[in-house]
C-alpha cells in the first residue's frame, strides 16, 4: 500500500451545463455536446478503474465542491477535465503535488492540463512509487490593505472595472516610479500564464522567473504612458484604484472576485512560500 491520497477534481460539461439552463431540450439539441461528454465520462472511469486497481485512497468531487472538502487530507490532487479545471482544483493547494488530465483533448485547451487517457497511468505509477518528476511553478501573491490574501493565482490576476464598456483608473507603482493608467484594468501575469490572457492584451514577452503586467485598452493620455512592463521575480507592483466600484479576480475565477474601493493598497509579488508544485508529463 502507498501512502499518497488522491482528491479528484471533476469539471461539469458543456452538456452537463446546457441540461441544466434548458431541461427541456430536444436529443437534437443536445446531439452536438454529447459526444464530448460521453469521452469525459469515459476517460473519468478509466482513471477511476485504475486507481482501484493500485489500491489507492481517493474521493471525487466537482469544481464547485472544493471549497467543502479539506485538502490536508490528501496528497495528491488531480483536475479532470480542461485549464479551467485546472486552475479550479489547483486554488487551495498549499503543499499537495497536481496532476491535471485533460478528459476531451480535441477540445479542451490543455496548455496546464497536460495529461491525457493515453498516459495518465504512467505518471500516476510515478506519483504512486514517489518517483515523478515535480516543476515548481510561480504563484501571484496580494496583499490587500496590510493583509495577505489566502488566494494566489498559477496565470494572473485582473484589476479593474467588471464591465468592460466601463472605465478604470488606477495608480501603479514600480521601481521605476508611479504612473497613472486609465482604460479597462490591468493585468498581471506570471510566466506560464503569459500566453494567454496577458499576451492577447499585448504584453511583451518575458523569461521564466519574471512576471510582467499589461494594461488593457489603455487611453492615450499626454506624456509617456507605460501600459505594459515586465518585472524582476523579486520585485513588488503597488496597485491602487482612483475610483469607486473596482474588483480583483485571480485566474479568471468569479469565486475569487474581491470588492475594490477608491484608494485601496495592493501589493503584488511572486510569493517563494507559494509555488505550485505540478506533476510533469513528458
Amino acid at each position: 500500500m502507498t501512502n499518497k491520497s488522491f482528491l479528484l477534481v471533476e469539471k461539469y460539461t458543456d452538456y452537463e451545463y446546457f441540461l441544466q439552463q434548458k431541461p427541456d431540450a430536444t436529443t437534437e439539441q443536445l446531439q452536438f455536446l454529447l459526444k464530448d461528454h460521453q469521452q469525459h465520462q469515459k476517460t473519468k472511469g478509466l482513471l477511476i478503474d485504475f486507481l482501484k486497481s493500485q489500491e489507492v485512497q481517493f474521493k471525487l468531487i466537482r469544481a464547485n465542491q472544493i471549497e467543502t472538502v479539506s485538502y490536508k487530507d490528501y496528497t495528491s490532487i488531480i483536475s479532470l477535465g480542461g485549464d479551467g479545471t485546472f486552475l479550479k482544483a489547483a486554488k487551495k493547494i498549499n503543499k499537495q503535488e497536481i496532476l491535471g488530465v485533460n478528459t476531451v483533448p480535441k477540445k479542451s485547451v490543455g496548455y496546464l492540463a497536460k495529461a491525457t487517457s493515453k498516459n495518465f497511468q504512467e505518471v500516476i505509477l510515478k506519483m504512486i512509487s514517489g518517483n515523478c518528476q515535480v516543476d515548481l511553478w510561480d504563484r501571484i501573491g496580494v496583499i490587500l490593505n496590510g493583509k495577505k490574501l489566502d488566494f494566489c493565482a498559477i496565470n494572473e490576476i485582473f484589476v479593474g472595472v467588471s464591465a468592460i464598456y466601463k472605465t478604470s483608473h488606477l495608480s501603479v507603482q514600480t521601481d521605476s516610479g508611479t504612473s497613472k493608467f486609465s482604460g479597462n484594468g490591468l493585468i498581471v501575469s506570471t510566466f506560464q500564464g503569459s500566453s494567454g490572457f496577458y499576451q492577447s492584451s499585448g504584453g511583451a514577452y518575458f523569461e521564466e522567473d519574471n512576471f510582467g503586467f499589461v494594461f488593457l485598452f489603455p487611453y492615450k493620455v499626454k506624456g509617456d504612458v507605460h501600459a505594459n512592463m515586465v518585472l524582476g521575480k523579486n520585485s513588488k507592483l503597488q496597485i491602487s484604484p482612483n475610483r469607486f466600484h473596482h474588483e480583483l479576480v485571480f485566474d479568471g475565477d468569479e469565486t475569487t472576485e474581491i470588492a475594490l474601493d477608491q484608494d485601496d493598497k495592493l501589493e503584488v509579488f511572486l510569493d517563494p512560500t507559494k509555488k505550485l508544485r505540478v506533476v510533469s508529463v513528458e
